[in-house]
C-alpha cells in the first residue's frame, strides 16, 4: 500500500485517481482513442492499487472501464480479465444485485458475446438488463444498450422472434434517451436491420 500522510491526503489521492478515471471515460467517448484513454486508466487503477490493495472494491470501476477499451480494440484477452475481475471485485463491494454489479455483469456479457460466448454472454446480459430496469435503479438507457448487444446474441442463435423483441425495446429506448442521431441509437437500429435481413424481412 501507497505511504500515506493521513485520512486528508489519501482522500486527496483518491480523489485525483478518480478525476484521471473520468478524464479517460471522456476521452474514450470523445475520440474514441482507445491509447490515450487506456493511459489515463492505468493511472487511476495504479493509484487505487497503492492506496487500498489490489483486492479493494474501489479498484473495480477504472479496471472495467480498462476491460471495456480493451474489448472495443477486440483484444478479448486482455479484456476478459480485467471485466470478471472487476465484476468480482463489484459484488465484493456492493453485493449481488446492485446496478453497480449489474453494469459490470453486463460488460462482461458484451464483451463474451463479441467473443462468441453466446450462452454465458447472455445470462449475464439478462441479469444486468433485470436490475437496471428496476424503478430503484432507473437505469433504462444502460440496459437499453445491454438489450441491444443480447438481440445480437439471440440472432446468432437464430432466435429470431425474441431477438426482434428485444432489439425493438432497445431501440425505442434508446431513441427516446438519446434520439436518433446518437451512435448507440444507430448502433441499434442497424442491428435491427440486419435481424429483417437475416429473417428475410428487409
Amino acid at each position: 500500500k501507497m505511504p500515506l500522510r493521513g485520512h486528508g491526503h489519501q482522500s486527496r489521492v483518491l480523489a485525483s485517481s478518480e478525476a484521471t478515471r473520468t478524464i479517460g471515460v471522456v476521452v474514450d467517448g470523445s475520440s474514441r482513442n482507445g491509447r490515450h484513454a487506456t493511459r489515463f486508466m492505468r493511472r487511476s487503477c495504479a493509484t487505487w492499487d497503492k492506496c487500498t490493495g489490489d483486492d479493494s472494491p474501489a479498484t473495480a470501476s477504472p479496471m472495467m472501464y480498462l476491460g471495456m477499451i480493451d474489448s472495443a480494440r477486440r483484444d478479448f484477452t486482455a479484456a476478459e480479465p480485467l471485466l470478471r475481475r472487476a465484476a468480482e471485485l463489484s459484488r465484493t463491494g456492493v453485493g449481488e444485485g446492485n446496478p453497480q454489479v449489474a453494469l459490470a455483469d453486463g460488460n462482461l456479457g458484451e464483451m463474451l458475446i463479441d467473443k462468441g460466448e453466446l450462452e454465458e454472454g447472455g445470462r449475464l446480459l439478462r441479469s444486468a438488463i433485470a436490475v437496471l430496469k428496476l424503478p430503484s435503479s432507473g437505469d433504462t438507457w444502460r440496459a437499453a444498450l445491454f438489450e441491444s448487444a443480447l438481440g445480437v446474441s439471440l440472432e446468432k442463435q437464430e432466435k429470431f422472434e425474441e431477438a426482434e423483441a428485444v432489439l425493438r425495446s432497445s431501440l425505442t429506448a434508446l431513441t427516446e434517451g438519446s434520439g436518433m442521431e446518437h451512435r448507440n441509437t444507430k448502433k441499434a437500429a442497424r442491428r435491427l436491420v440486419t435481424l429483417y435481413e437475416h429473417m428475410g424481412r428487409a
